[in-house]
């Protein structure tokens, strides 16, 4: 997300909107996305995500590196088949 924000000239923005196909909208603080790399990814081990595994775009929150985004960000806020990034300023 810290790469997209980037990109976006969206460094001050204070929050990113993660919405899914569903319309499953997740916040993130800004600051966490530029603290903590904060995914967004449409392959995994060289391999396009399918559908059924969240893909073909997800956001992923590496808990197993950084185990209080956990606290931050429950395993119910994982967004799968991302469509929209929406940052807020």
């Amino acid at each position: 997300l810290s790469d997209l924000m980037t990109k976006a000239g969206a460094e001050d923005y204070t929050t990113i909107k993660v919405i899914a196909k569903d319309k499953m909208t997740v916040e993130i603080n800004a600051a966490d996305a530029l603290n903590y790399p904060i995914y967004i990814a449409n392959s995994q081990d060289g391999e396009k995500i399918p559908a059924g595994e969240g893909g073909p775009v997800k956001m992923i929150f590496p808990y197993n590196q950084y185990p209080d985004l956990e606290e931050l960000y429950k395993p119910s806020q994982w967004s799968w088949y991302v469509v929209t990034v929406e940052f807020v300023k």
